[in-house]
Order: structure tokens, then sequence, then C-alpha cells
């Protein structure tokens, strides 16, 4: 299943989407994905593979839609410009 989130800026998105990466087994896009611009499929399995090493206590904290830390949630505004 594939899930869009689509509002108006300053709706709450960026929380809700924060919210569902968080509580749901998922996989989303990082900020450790963006090093990988040219070849997503290798991040994703070097972020699998370090994920379950650096798996650590998660915070629903984003500024302007910009999360800190390698494994937060992305929401990969550079790749759909």
């Amino acid at each position: 299943m594939i899930i869009f989130l689509v509002a108006p800026p300053r709706s709450g998105t960026s929380f809700l989407y924060n919210l569902l990466c968080y509580n749901l087994d998922l996989i989303y896009p990082t900020n450790f994905l963006k090093f990988f611009k040219n070849n997503y499929y290798i991040g994703f399995l070097f972020q699998n593979l370090f994920f379950t090493f650096f798996k650590k206590k998660k915070k629903l904290k984003s500024r302007y839609g910009f999360t800190k830390g390698f494994f937060s949630p992305s929401e990969f505004g550079f790749f759909f410009r």
C-alpha cells in the first residue's frame, strides 16, 4: 500500500508523517538516503543494515518539515523537485 500525504503548508502533515513512520511498520525515506542520489536501492540496503545496529529512541520533532538524524524520516523534497 502506498500512502501520499497531500495538504496545504503548515497543516500538520509533517507531524502526521512522523507519527505514521514511528508507530507503524513502514518503509520510508530517511535523511540517510540523501547520500545515495544516484542509486536509492543501494541506499535502502545500507539503511536496513545500519538501522538494525543504530536503532535509537525516536523523537517526533521537525522544523519546517526537516528532521535531525540519519534515520529520521525525510520528506524528500529535493527528489520531488
